[in-house]
């Protein structure tokens, strides 16, 4: 989403996305040589955006996944991770979070990437409703997909996808679905608006004037552009997380946070609101950085601390009982 402005044509970003994407792939090694497994599936979950029949059914709706695994699997079963990508609420595809999928399977684990619909086709709160659909999809068939969540079951987030991740997981708890979330991963969470920033905490929500004009993938121009086509409720916990009136009842999480991002107090009071709540928490922080660089910019030395970082957080939140 880099130097998008208000007003360009979406159609032309998702273009540019599908080209960088083939650009890509030249250079992706062949599949047989990974030590990973993608296997694309379908799954069918309630279509919340769509209008109950008559009879008070819910409509159901296809959603796309992709399935990350290790070429070899115990026969107990692997830890499961479900992750959903960023995008800022326009863009998706299974690229997005595939490195975030594959350092979780070279730690021995099983990642489901679930394909949500992106507005403005599908406008708040679709997309975040059908995150939570997948997340109990593959509750209900984890045995079938190979999983162990005694071992771990966690659920992971990048950018937009933290707070989906954040949002489907209070709903999970407060639903009582089984098996139990054992983690959440939030990398550069969006979760804050003015409107939710807790009161003790306005003084330090300052990120969206001063890194308004930083350049990177996230401006306020980049930003605003994504939530007019969003369209969230401004107060809405479905929205912005933080506005949960109880978070005690999550699992360890883990953040990362960007110093220059214009999101950066989102994920600081994200945090801190947690820690408050009595939750186990783990915080890296990147002074100078941009948002999520390491996504774009991986191979570069100084970006690669950010990846270092997400394997050994993914690390910390499965090992049970551990502190940081």
């Amino acid at each position: 989403m880099s130097g998008w402005k208000k007003g360009e044509s979406l159609k032309a970003g998702r273009q540019l996305l599908r080209f960088i994407r083939e650009q890509q792939n030249v250079i992706k090694p062949h599949p047989s040589k990974c030590p990973w497994i993608e296997v694309p599936s379908e799954i069918v979950v309630p279509d919340w955006g769509a209008v109950a029949t008559v009879e008070g059914l819910q409509p159901f709706v296809p959603l796309q996944i992709k399935v990350h695994k290790p070429r070899k699997i115990p026969k107990g079963g692997c830890p499961g991770m479900v992750a959903f990508s960023g995008g800022g609420y326009v863009l998706r595809d299974f690229d997005m979070a595939a490195d975030l999928c594959h350092r979780w399977t070279a730690l021995g684990g099983i990642a489901i990437d679930i394909g949500y619909r992106v507005a403005p086709e599908h406008p708040f709160p679709v997309p975040v409703q059908d995150c939570f659909e997948g997340l109990k999809w593959v509750a209900r068939n984890y045995q079938d997909l190979g999983l162990d969540p005694e071992t771990g079951f966690v659920v992971a987030g990048e950018s937009v996808g933290a707070d989906f991740a954040l949002v489907a997981s209070h709903l999970y708890i407060q639903e009582g679905c089984i098996p139990a979330i054992t983690g959440i991963y939030a990398s550069a969470p969006w979760g804050v608006s003015k409107e939710t920033v807790p009161e003790q905490y306005k003084d330090r929500f300052f990120s969206f004037e001063q890194c308004a004009k930083v350049p990177g993938p996230l401006d306020i121009e980049c930003y605003e552009y994504s939530v007019d086509y969003y369209k969230p409720d401004p107060k809405s916990p479905l929205a912005y997380p933080v506005a949960f009136p109880d978070h005690s009842y999550l699992p360890r999480t883990y953040f990362q946070v960007c110093g220059l991002d214009l999101t950066r107090d989102c994920g600081l009071i994200l945090e801190q609101v947690l820690k408050d709540a009595g939750v186990e928490t783990k915080l890296d922080i990147y002074p100078g950085l941009t948002h999520q660089v390491w996504v774009t910019y991986g191979r570069e030395a100084w970006a690669r601390k950010g990846i270092r970082d997400s394997s050994a957080g993914l690390e910390w939140l499965l090992k049970k009982g551990e502190s940081q």
